[in-house]
């Protein structure tokens, strides 16, 4: 969990003040990234120290944990850069105010160039998915009813922008997609950007699955009360 807090802020700061270099910086960065986040994601299942904890439980806790790092990146990194694109178009690896986008945008580079069909993507997932994300994940900790419902919905909005963000780009031949770098277009384009697949496929199993499963047990109980009372 902190590797992946820090990592990316750790980055810039010794750019900033100890004048490393930005390309390997963002390389090194996204690497910790992805990794730290994979292991956060599945250590509920690989390193639990609870025994008792079910295999419905252990899900759940994944897919809780998958929902606040959705929705801290719709509204942080997202939704500054819905602000910012305009001025990114020219930046470059010494411009060290946008390094945080720019070391994305080099490998995709819509995210340089103000590419329409991503600002609007962007806007949409930033303004409306990243809030009914934390919302979700709000539901989920408080063990509301209405979770899986709200999960369910913000899933398949994560797993639909992100066909159309993979999509446009494998149909047409990657035109914007640095296909030259390893990290560029292993990492930072397919392995970080595949997480908002695989995840929300999870969540949406999650969700029709265990959470319908928890919320029939549930009402079996509130039943059974009330006919004991």
């Amino acid at each position: 969990m902190v590797a992946a807090l820090v990592c990316v802020p750790g980055a810039l700061a010794l750019i900033i003040l100890f004048k490393a270099d930005p390309v390997t910086s963002s390389n090194i960065a996204s690497t910790i990234l992805i990794i730290s986040l994979l292991g956060l994601l599945l250590s509920p299942w690989l390193y639990s120290k609870e025994g008792n904890r079910t295999r419905a439980e252990k899900l759940i806790t994944i897919c809780s944990i998958w929902l606040l790092i959705s929705g801290i990146a719709h509204v942080t990194w997202e939704l500054s850069w819905c602000f910012v694109h305009p001025y990114l178009h020219n930046v470059t690896e010494k411009d060290k105010w946008a390094w945080i986008w720019w070391a994305y945008g080099v490998a995709d580079h819509r995210y340089l160039i103000s590419d329409s069909a991503t600002v609007i993507l962007e806007w949409v997932t930033a303004t409306i998915g990243g809030p009914l994300t934390l919302y979700a994940f709000y539901l989920l900790k408080k063990n509301s009813r209405k979770a899986g419902l709200c999960i369910l919905v913000t899933s398949l909005m994560d797993l639909y922008g992100a066909v159309l963000f993979f999509g446009t780009e494998v149909l047409n031949g990657f035109p914007n997609i640095d296909t030259e770098h390893f990290v560029n277009f292993w990492i930072k384009f397919w392995g970080l950007n595949s997480l908002w697949v695989f995840f929300s496929i999870f969540c949406i199993y999650v969700a029709i699955s265990v959470l319908d499963i928890k919320s029939d047990n549930r009402d079996r109980s509130d039943v059974e009360f009330m006919k004991s009372s």
